[in-house]
């Protein structure tokens, strides 16, 4: 009998307990946030923007720093000898080929992004700049600082805040052989002090932010198919609308969840990041190929140059116009909010490959894609507005920012066709990044016994918390749009920065006092042939004390002679 015959035999798909411990109180939350919402939601924005400010003012630094020094944990990766440690032990195998892995980490954790905002922030950030630095509106250094931004928001800052918190829960799980929970990252840095109160508090923040955060994302993705619908098909953007898309949605990637997160969304992912590859070399082919590579060439430099002041800038002067605040600082929050889910499911795809290409993968290579990504349809959507002389900003302040990517492919050949077919990639881009966040958020609410051996949540889990992450999207979407929906990820993603800059220290210092234990077995045994991609040591021959000669030893050996 097969292994995996009989492990499918033994599996007890009853073997598990649902952690209401953890999961009750930001039901009831987001519950009361609901009926809130429904009640009276003038107040309920109100509320909502005084907590946003009030985080975004106040600690604005603190997210700022702690952002800039995830962005340097990751690069440090790359070269420190630490990055060379394989998750799961030097003989674990990777289960999927890197592109698998590459489709997945693109698609999982902000392809709906990719696809709302190149135009949209271009257009945005051109017509509006920042007091803080200076441009002039609608100016071409203008221009050139909007692609920098856009690439501030969406390439090596998204990316390492998932990619850093991934790393240590990933070294934790695999390597140190801890729960699949968001907790388990504080091992480093607590060890076995850390009780289950703790374990606990933890997991409770951490399904506040992810459920905070997905319910955001998912208000993203029905607004823009919303829009889409509308401008395509002549279907008005009303709550009606945005139920029906919710519901369907719902059902369609909870349906393809049935076939597990392996098989399911990696079909999904590979076929959705050819789509997007699609896209890029159709806009180079038919775009002002000289315009948009020369403008990105050049923002290029001004971005090494300008980074760090572009991640820092809050702009306390009193004639600020909080663009830090309601740009920069937001969108940290926006993506630390997802850290702990997504973190986790960069955890469970990345065994068998070294912490090194965890980052290489997760960060270094979404992030040149996505900065070419930004700078072709940037380019292409500020050549049309300065060089063609559309007016791409009234279009903006008529409709929203979700309406301008599919709105901006007028002005390539085939939109009849092309129109249609962003469309499909923004839908499977939503329901690969709901797949993979309900697939991550289920699992870790349950606790299962040794007989569930499936890697899957059981589908009723799944349905639960897919139903009620749309419900709190819709919700959002209709009291207070993308502003509604930003807010209540600023607020829950807050707590998750301190927690995921204590999981990162904790992680630097276990390494640093040689508490891992690949620098134990160096230090124990004596070694020849250490593997220079793995760090991991080929043969192992234990040291041995010298033995003290004895009377006897020294008798027998004269006898014998």
């Amino acid at each position: 009998m097969s292994d995996d015959l009989n492990k499918k035999m033994k599996h007890n798909p009853r073997d598990y307990k649902f952690r209401w411990g953890v999961s009750i109180v930001p039901i009831v939350f987001f519950l009361i946030v609901l009926v809130t919402g429904i009640a009276i939601p003038g107040q309920f924005n109100k509320v909502l923007d005084k907590g946003v400010m009030f985080v975004m003012k106040d600690f604005g630094w603190f997210i700022s720093l702690t952002t800039l020094f995830l962005v340097f944990f990751c690069i440090v990766l790359l070269v420190h000898p630490v990055g060379n440690i394989r998750l799961g032990g030097a003989k674990a195998k990777p289960e999927m080929s890197t592109f698998e892995y590459f489709a997945l980490s693109l698609c999982g954790g902000m392809a709906t992004g990719l696809i709302l905002w190149p135009t949209a922030e271009m257009v945005e950030y051109t017509a509006r700049p920042p007091k803080a630095f200076g441009a002039e509106p609608m100016s071409y250094e203008a221009i050139i600082d909007a692609l920098e931004y856009e690439w501030t928001h969406w390439s090596l800052t998204p990316y390492a805040l998932y990619t850093a918190f991934g790393v240590v829960a990933a070294y934790t799980i695999y390597n140190l052989k801890k729960s699949y929970t968001p907790s388990s990252v504080l091992y480093p840095l607590m060890g076995e002090r850390m009780g289950n109160k703790t374990k606990s508090v933890t997991d409770v923040i951490c399904l506040f932010a992810i459920l905070g955060g997905v319910s955001g994302s998912m208000g993203y993705g029905i607004l823009q198919l919303g829009s889409g619908l509308e401008y395509l098909y002549g279907i008005k953007a009303d709550l009606v609308s945005w139920i029906a898309i919710a519901a369907v949605i719902t059902v369609f990637y909870i349906s393809t969840s049935v076939s597990g997160l392996k098989k399911g969304i990696t079909w999904l992912s590979k076929n959705n990041t050819y789509l997007f590859f699609f896209f890029l070399a159709f806009v180079i082919l038919f775009g002002p190929k000289s315009y948009m590579f020369n403008l990105t060439s050049e923002a290029l430099g001004q971005f090494v140059r300008d980074y760090i002041p572009f991640m820092t800038v809050q702009d306390v002067s009193v004639s600020s116009d909080l663009w830090p605040q309601w740009w920069n600082n937001i969108w940290m929050l926006d993506w630390v909010a997802f850290a702990p889910m997504t973190g986790m499911f960069i955890a469970t795809l990345s065994k068998g490959r070294t912490l090194k290409e965890v980052v290489l993968v997760n960060m270094i290579l979404p992030s040149i894609f996505a900065m070419v990504w930004f700078g072709m349809f940037g380019g292409f959507a500020a050549h049309t507005q300065f060089v063609m002389g559309e007016d791409f900003l009234s279009v903006l302040d008529a409709h929203d920012h979700s309406y301008m990517q599919l709105f901006s492919m007028s002005y390539l050949p085939l939109d009849v066709i092309m129109k249609p077919l962003l469309l499909i990639t923004q839908l499977i881009s939503f329901v690969t990044m709901a797949n993979s966040m309900t697939s991550t958020v289920s699992k870790m609410t349950i606790t299962t016994g040794k007989e569930y051996t499936s890697e899957e949540a059981p589908m009723k889990i799944k349905i639960f918390w897919g139903v009620l992450m749309a419900s709190i999207a819709v919700l959002f979407i209709w009291s207070g749009g993308l502003d509604g929906a930003k807010s209540v990820k600023a607020i829950t993603g807050f707590p998750v920065f301190i927690l995921e800059l204590a999981a990162v220290v904790g992680f630097i210092v276990f390494f640093s006092k040689g508490k891992a234990p690949e620098k134990r077995k160096k230090e124990e045994y004596e070694y020849e042939n250490e593997d220079p991609e793995t760090g991991m040591l080929k043969e192992y021959f234990m040291k041995e004390e010298p033995k003290k000669s004895t009377g006897i030893r020294k008798e027998n050996k004269n006898h014998a002679g």
